[in-house]
C-alpha cells in the first residue's frame, strides 16, 4: 500500500513539475504580444501622419494592418488559453487531493529524475516554428 502511494506521489510530483515549467514560459507569450502591439502602434500612427497617401488607400492600409495584428494576436490568446486551460485542470487535481493534505511543496525548482522538459508545447504547437509571425 505504502509504495502504491509512493509512486502516485511522485506521478503527481512529476505533473506537478511538468506543470510548472509550462506555465514558467508565459513570459515568452507576454514579450511577443508586447511586441506585435508596439508594431501595431508603430504603424497605426506613421498612417496617420503620412499625407501622401490618399484616404481610401489609407484606409484599405489600416485594414491590412489590422488583419495581420489580430491574426498574429488571435495565435496569442490561443496559447495563453491552452495554458490557462491546463492549470485549472491542475487546479482541480490539486483541489481533489485527500482533505487534511498540504498539497505540493513550491520552493524546490529543479526537475524530478525521469521527468523531461515540456516547455511551451501549446505555444509551440500554436505557432509553428515561428515564435513572431510576420506582422
Amino acid at each position: 500500500m505504502q509504495e502504491h502511494d509512493a509512486q502516485s506521489t511522485i506521478a503527481a510530483l512529476t505533473a506537478a513539475a511538468a506543470v510548472q515549467t509550462e506555465a514558467a514560459g508565459q513570459h515568452l507569450l507576454f514579450e511577443w504580444g508586447q511586441v506585435v502591439l508596439q508594431r501595431l502602434h508603430s504603424v497605426w500612427r506613421q498612417l496617420e501622419v503620412f499625407e501622401a497617401m490618399a484616404y481610401e488607400e489609407k484606409v484599405a492600409a489600416q485594414v491590412r494592418t489590422l488583419d495581420e495584428a489580430t491574426g498574429s494576436l488571435w495565435h496569442l490568446h490561443k496559447a495563453l488559453v491552452a495554458t490557462r486551460r491546463q492549470l485549472q485542470r491542475h487546479q482541480r487535481d490539486l483541489q481533489r487531493r485527500a482533505p487534511g493534505s498540504k498539497g505540493f511543496q513550491t520552493g524546490n525548482r529543479r526537475r524530478l529524475p525521469g521527468s523531461s522538459p515540456k516547455r511551451n508545447i501549446e505555444y509551440r504547437r500554436c505557432l509553428g516554428d515561428n515564435p513572431l509571425p510576420g506582422f
